[in-house]
């Protein structure tokens, strides 16, 4: 079903109210992402559907107006010298409450003509609190592990910020000797509280506040946090940052972009060459504590749920991960089915209790 008109008549061109105007209907009408790209309407994604939200297709001039707007003067200029823009933007609404997107800005062609593409994710006002997101009984004390690394995986739009943001929370409120919590995201997505329960957060924006995540952990271990949120471990030099805080103590939480369970260990061990692979390997399964997938369906309800794959590593799986010789893709695959849940499991237990239609439940089936 498509969504409402935004205006009754729609202005010969876009203005800086207008602009405000669609940010504003996105937010109240639950839209998670927007995109502003020239021939083409604005577009929204609601609940995973895209709708468009004006009737005529914008103008280069209009983009272009609306990155100036929302960045500054300069925004242009530097998205046409080759380098794409990477930031938040946050706007009050008519009752004084802050919207907040966050936005990428990148060039492309279309006909042979250079063009913008301005897309925004709308930034929920409230962090979800973790049983409301129904999360696995064994995923839940995770929150208050006090060193190790746990690791939420998927594509990007996956919820893995959303899962991380009320892990924060529920480790902050629920703490009974208070917590210090810092967080390093490119961008901030949710505000989390800078005092709640003896506990302290302070949360660093990428690369406005420090340059990149692999000094930002290092970072992190001369300012003694009880946990680290790092908002994606993207490189070699990141994720041995992220193995270095865990073995001296620390417990870190980060991302990564992958398919399964199985494939982030492997992402994750490719990139380190041959030499450094056995010291990495070793320290990773000794540190690690959990790796989440996760994957958003639409839900019976229209809205969505996450479909999820996880697995928490025992001490004697990390063990068995370690032994000289030890097939670990055959001991993982063993594990998930034993110990963990697969992606098949939670998707029949989805369908089973009604929550993802049938239909849903084949075009994932396969996968």
């Amino acid at each position: 079903m498509a969504l409402p008109k935004v205006f009754s008549h729609e202005p010969p061109y876009f203005v800086q109210s207008h602009f405000i105007a669609l940010l504003r209907f996105a937010h109240v009408h639950h839209c998670s992402d927007l995109t502003f790209q020239p021939h083409c309407p604005v577009m929204a994604f609601q609940y995973g559907s895209q709708y468009p939200l004006t009737q005529r297709l914008l103008l280069r001039n209009e983009v272009e107006d609306f990155l100036n707007f929302i960045y500054g003067s300069n925004a242009v200029a530097k998205v046409l010298s080759g380098t794409d823009l990477d930031f938040s933007y946050s706007h009050n609404d008519d009752n004084n409450n802050i919207m907040r997107f966050r936005v990428n800005a990148t060039l492309g062609f279309h006909q042979d003509h250079l063009i913008l593409q301005i897309s925004l994710r709308v930034m929920p006002e409230t962090i979800p609190l973790l049983d409301s997101l129904d999360i696995p009984d064994d995923i839940i004390p995770l929150s208050q592990i006090k060193d190790g690394i746990v690791m939420v995986c998927g594509a990007t739009g996956s919820g893995k910020s959303t899962l991380l943001a009320s892990m924060m929370l529920e480790r902050a409120s629920s703490s009974h000797q208070g917590e210090k919590i810092i967080t390093y995201e490119s961008p901030i997505e949710y505000l989390l509280p800078a005092y709640i329960n003896q506990s302290n957060i302070i949360q660093t924006e990428l690369p406005r506040c420090l340059s990149n995540y692999a000094y930002a952990v290092r970072n992190a271990l001369r300012r003694t946090p009880t946990a680290i949120m790092l908002g994606e471990a993207r490189d070699s030099e990141t994720i041995s940052a992220v193995i270095e805080a865990s073995l001296t103590g620390h417990a870190i939480y980060t991302t990564m972009h992958s398919q399964s369970v199985l494939e982030t260990v492997n992402r994750l061990l490719m990139m380190f060459n041959t030499y450094e692979k056995a010291r990495i390997q070793y320290d990773f399964f000794m540190s690690i504590r959990a790796i989440i997938w996760q994957k958003l369906l639409p839900s019976a309800e229209g809205k969505r749920t996450a479909l999820r794959e996880y697995l928490i590593f025992d001490q004697p799986l990390k063990q068995a991960l370690v032994e000289k010789n030890a097939n670990v893709a055959a001991l993982l695959n063993q594990a998930l089915h034993q110990k963990g849940t697969t992606r098949l499991q939670h998707l029949e237990t989805l369908y089973q209790k009604n929550i993802i239609s049938e239909n849903t439940y084949r075009e994932h089936h396969h996968e």
